[in-house]
């Protein structure tokens, strides 16, 4: 009888078949995931061989990241989703706090932000800086790997489907809750963004992004600029 997962991890991937290619083997042990990767590559083959040698599911879906987060969700068989981009880097104990959290009670939650590569003083100041906004009433975004129960991940809407912000007001949704929290983990994210540009004009930057969504700008409009940036 086939093993039914008790935790679907959902991958948006986009040109990603590199960083892919170190973060699936990183499940192939643990039993009871599921792994669904939904791509927007133009690289397909690559992509798909990937996942077929490492056990994961494989969509390719030419849409905005929300739409493909959303396909994700809809194709998972596991009563709770992971949520993590193909970039990342996990802790080896990253599934086991996941499950302990949802043992606990919690529908939710999200890791703390780790700038990947050498460290250095901007990249704490930055880390340090959306540390506190997320504890001061700021939202956790996609690159902290959210994670959410099936039935709350429904009964919040989901994600938009948008090519930017498409976790705003799913995690909005989520943070009413005093069962949505931080885990005290961290979750390494690629720092070529930063890397390209100053760190602080990056970091000012993505900001000014945030507060001109929140103020009704157009999401497609903001995707636009963003990549040309």
């Amino acid at each position: 009888m086939t093993e039914v997962p008790h935790l679907s991890v959902i991958i948006p991937c986009r040109d990603d078949a590199g960083p892919l290619a170190r973060l699936l083997p990183q499940f192939s042990a643990e039993g009871g995931v599921e792994v669904i990767v939904v791509s927007d590559s133009d690289r397909h083959d690559e992509v798909t061989s990937l996942c077929a040698s490492n056990g994961a599911q494989c969509v390719i879906l030419n849409e905005p990241r929300g739409v493909r987060l959303r396909k994700g969700a809809e194709l998972a068989s596991a009563p709770n989703f992971w949520f993590l981009h193909a970039d990342s880097e996990i802790s080896d104990y990253a599934v086991r706090a996941i499950m302990q959290a949802f043992s606990s009670g919690n529908i939710g939650g999200y890791f703390r932000f780790r700038l990947l590569g050498p460290r250095s003083l901007r990249k704490r100041f930055i880390e340090y800086s959306v540390a506190q906004r997320c504890k001061f009433g700021g939202i956790p975004y996609g690159d902290q790997a959210l994670f959410v129960t099936a039935a709350e991940y429904e009964r919040a809407g989901g994600h938009e489907p948008l090519p930017l912000f498409d976790e705003f007001r799913l995690v909005r949704q989520l943070m009413r809750s005093d069962r949505f929290h931080l885990l005290p983990l961290s979750v390494g994210v690629n720092a070529r963004r930063w890397e390209k540009k100053s760190f602080i004009l990056h970091t000012l930057k993505n900001r000014l992004y945030s507060l001109a969504f929140t103020l009704g700008a157009s999401p497609s409009r903001l995707a636009r600029w963003y990549h040309k940036r």
